[in-house]
């Protein structure tokens, strides 16, 4: 199967933004941490990986003061693993990204990474 190469920003085509305005909640495994509020999840009714920002919190920049250790908690705590993604109200922020909460056995990581 080949895969689709996405561009910055993500951008969804029509049948993939209908899957959208449905989902609420669902289910995702997160294939990579870029910092400490951006993931990149792969499910399994697409066949492509999304990039996802939790809502309400802002993580340092990798290149700012405590970057690297948000980005490295955040790894010990969702990569490889399956997560549960609550949507926001808004869905798609201007670069493409999903917002919304991550849930990962069972405790709220965007209140996780805020207390960190």
């Amino acid at each position: 199967m080949i895969k689709r190469i996405q561009k910055r920003p993500f951008d969804f085509d029509e049948d993939e933004k209908e899957t959208l305005d449905m989902l609420e909640e669902f289910e995702a495994t997160v294939v990579a941490v870029h910092d400490g509020d951006t993931i990149l999840i792969q499910v399994d009714f697409w066949d492509f990986t999304v990039p996802f920002r939790f809502i309400n919190i802002n993580a340092p920049e990798l290149s700012e003061k405590g970057g690297d250790e948000a980005r490295d908690y955040l790894k010990s705590q969702v990569l490889g693993k399956e997560v549960t993604i609550i949507l926001g109200k808004k869905k798609i922020e201007k670069w493409g990204r999903m917002l919304g909460e991550v849930m990962a056995d069972g405790s709220g990581l965007n209140q996780d990474m805020v207390n960190m």
